[in-house]
């Protein structure tokens, strides 16, 4: 029994082998050529029967493949065994058609022998069973996409999206709430809707959720009530509310609300000119009803197409297009009576160019002659006016195709055409806006890094060319280093916004521009791009320095005259003190004097920390980690019953980060004053490090931890603004009897 005359029979899979809707496919292993091939084989891959016999299975195969394939092949082929054949799983693997087109399969690959002997030569066979999932993976993929598009669009829609629990506290609410209501969603998560209804809404509005709450799943309830604005003002919102508390994915009350309070104080205008209206419009009203019921009676009597269609012009002609019929909608749209129009050429309908161009008439040869004549093109009312409308004509014939006339239906799309060119301006006007800003605008490909538009303001602050800038990879003009480039770009298209801060533009002539960026990532051409505005913040930062320096010439100031003035007096009080407690031995005093002279050395102590804190602009050309080290020792010595140590990560730069570590150190200041009049701890650490562009200092101590949700005071506050300030973000673990970790992490200043 040779290769060419293998049958499906011979390896025990007959009645597998047509009747299965999956690609049965058998390989020679020691050869790699086809030696069996079905039907669903040849729909899947495009190769006939005979084609396929006389290939390799590796043309199957996409070309970066080929070689892992010839490895396992080979591997089988000398051991009978591999791991995909021995896996008994499902594999999804990429496949080429006769096409050239690559498709995805699933496959499952079979160890498989012939029944009966083939020579003295041992053969190995494989069994491959295929189904294509391409169809498969491009629903998939497109649901990914639709899924972040949903978000996207909530996340910048118009519309108020709110979630909250049972009892009404907000759980989510969309950006959307700040321009509507002038607050930040952060500043409404966790509060109640009840605080923010109008007095006189709040019955009616917890009705309306009562019912929603009554009702689970998507079962929306109309609500409308009015919410104080952040500025005291009422704002009308109506919308709708579902009961998804049961659903796994939202598990809450969902809300979507619009601003109608200008909507509001137009239908209030409008009731108002509607009351002086109402007499006339009775009196008129019975005219018009005896006008509709003659109107009514007339579309009975005169019908042969179809009853009460009023959207659509529906009339037919003669074998020479002289009107025979003519429906309401034809008298509606066209302003022709139907006693008016029967018996006229339908000519009279087009425009008088069109007329003597012979539209009408080749409009009808074309019905005549291919059975249907599509249009779209201007017509013509009885009043002159003209409006956009489109239909179709289609002959009418007898039993015997004798043509007796023709029909023909028109609808009016001038509105259609209206939206289509408004929102062809609303374009023209968006390209113009962002041509026009002064902040700087580009989009950059979410894959490649590589710009593909940018805008005026942007070429002429960087001093490129549009032509220059597109194709350019965005760390080409972002004096940052790449990595930190990178991770901005990633954080980007995972969050869909963010506002970056400070950043650094690298010109063309190869100085830098300080700027303020915010990212969005958003779906364009078909890809994911992030559109960028940055703005030049060069004079402001000027400003910046200025006040900074005329606020570190006032802190030196008041820090000398605390020096040398203030804390002289207290220590020359002291002494004073001192002599006094000799002289008054056995006088009784002797117990209150000291506790004087110990208060005024604390206070003493506490000036010359604050005086150290006032001086600490002066060491900012320091090392950063030498500052570090100089506060936790100063700590150190004003700790009474714990010990501070300072842990300094091995290759942590050596360097000044100016006024940034100046700040950095505050903070950390903070955190050690905290520890030592709150914590009773026995043991603190400080550490430093540095982790993927970020500067990483947490202060640990084992006293007697707090709840976080009892946190509050001007420290922690101004803790957080200073790492905010720095482009960061500050978080504290606390427990209580555990003990407190505060955690600071800022992107590493600039070196120097």
């Amino acid at each position: 029994m040779s290769d060419q005359a293998l049958r499906p029979q011979d390896l025990g899979i007959g009645d597998l082998f047509e009747r299965v809707r999956d690609a049965v496919i058998v390989a020679d292993a020691h050869t790699g050529r086809i030696v069996l091939w079905n039907s669903a084989a040849t729909e899947i891959f495009g190769y006939s029967v005979p084609e396929a016999l006389e290939m390799n299975v590796e043309e199957l195969v996409p070309e970066r493949l080929r070689e892992r394939h010839r490895d396992g092949l080979a591997r089988y082929r000398e051991t009978g065994h591999g791991p995909y054949i021995d896996s008994h799983r499902l594999l999804e693997l990429p496949a080429m058609r006769n096409t050239g087109e690559e498709i995805r399969i699933e496959i499952s690959l079979s160890p498989v022998e012939p029944r009966y002997s083939v020579g003295d030569e041992e053969k190995r066979y494989a069994l491959a069973i295929v189904r294509d999932i391409t169809a498969r993976k491009g629903t998939e993929e497109a649901l990914r996409e639709s899924e972040a598009r949903f978000h996207a669009l909530v996340q910048n829609a118009l519309d108020i999206v709110m979630v909250t629990d049972a009892q009404g506290t907000i759980r989510y609410i969309s950006p959307s709430i700040e321009r509507v209501l002038g607050y930040r969603p952060e500043e409404m998560v966790g509060t109640s809707t009840a605080g923010y209804v109008h007095a006189d809404d709040l019955e009616r509005a917890l009705g309306e959720l009562a019912e929603a709450a009554s009702r689970p799943g998507v079962h929306p309830v109309a609500v409308e009530t009015r919410v104080r604005h952040k500025d005291g003002s009422w704002r009308h919102l109506e919308g709708i509310a579902n009961n998804l508390l049961d659903d796994p994915v939202v598990g809450g009350m969902v809300f979507n609300h619009r601003d109608v309070t200008e909507r509001k104080r137009a239908e209030d205008e409008v009731r108002r000119l509607n009351e002086d209206l109402e007499n006339r419009v009775e009196e008129r009203t019975a005219r018009l009803e005896t006008a509709l019921a003659e109107l009514r009676a007339s579309e009975e009597r005169h019908r042969l197409l179809v009853d009460n269609v009023e959207d659509y012009a529906i009339f037919m002609m003669d074998p020479n297009g002289r009107v025979l019929d003519w429906n309401v909608g034809a008298e509606r749209i066209f302003g022709y009576r139907e006693a008016e129009i029967v018996g006229e050429s339908s000519s009279i309908l087009f425009t008088p160019e069109d007329s003597r161009d012979g539209a009408p008439e080749r409009e009808l040869s074309k019905a005549d002659k291919e059975g249907r004549a599509e249009d779209e093109r201007w017509h013509v009312r009885k009043d002159g006016s003209t409006f956009w409308a489109s239909g179709f004509v289609r002959p009418i014939r007898d039993d015997v195709g004798n043509l007796r006339g023709f029909a023909k239906v028109a609808r009016d799309i001038t509105e259609r055409k209206r939206a289509e060119e408004a929102l062809s301006q609303s374009e023209e006007r968006y390209r113009a806006v962002v041509k026009q800003s002064t902040d700087g605008i580009y989009l950059v490909d979410g894959k490649t890094r590589r710009i593909l538009e940018t805008n005026p303001a942007l070429q002429n602050m960087l001093g490129y060319s549009a032509q220059e800038l597109q194709g350019m990879e965005l760390h080409e003009i972002v004096a940052h280093d790449r990595e930190d480039v990178e991770a901005n770009i990633r954080r980007t298209l995972r969050e869909g916004w963010r506002f970056i801060r400070e950043r650094r533009y690298r010109r063309k002539d190869g100085s830098a521009v300080d700027v303020e960026v915010v990212a969005s990532a958003i779906h364009y051409g078909g890809k994911r791009v992030i559109c960028a505005a940055i703005r030049d913040i060069t004079e402001r930062k000027r400003a910046e320095e200025v006040m900074r320096e005329t606020r570190e010439a006032e802190r030196r100031r008041i820090a000398r005259d605390l020096h040398d003035d203030v804390l002289q007096d207290l220590s020359y009080t002291a002494a004073a003190l001192g002599m006094i407690v000799l002289d008054a031995e056995r006088t009784g005093l002797e117990d209150e004097l000291q506790k004087a002279i110990d208060a005024l050395r604390r206070a003493a102590q506490g000036l010359r920390a604050a005086v150290n804190d006032l001086r600490l602009e002066e060491e900012r050309n320091r090392p950063f980690a030498e500052l570090v080290r100089y506060l936790v020792e100063g700590n150190r010595a004003r700790a009474q019953g714990y010990g501070i140590r300072l842990e300094v990560e091995e290759g942590f730069p050596a360097t000044p980060f100016g006024y940034a570590g100046v700040e950095l150190l505050r903070i950390i200041h903070e955190a050690l004053t905290n520890v030592r009049r709150h914590s009773g701890a026995a043991s603190v650490l400080v550490s430093l490090r540095g982790e993927g562009g970020y500067l990483i200092a947490e202060i640990s101590d084992d006293g007697r931890g707090f709840e976080l949700a009892t946190a509050s005071g001007v420290g922690l506050s101004s803790m957080r603004e200073r790492a905010a300030a720095l482009g960061g973000e500050l978080e504290i673990e606390s427990e209580a009897g555990q003990g407190t970790t505060v955690h600071l992490r800022v992107p590493l200043p600039e070196k120097g």
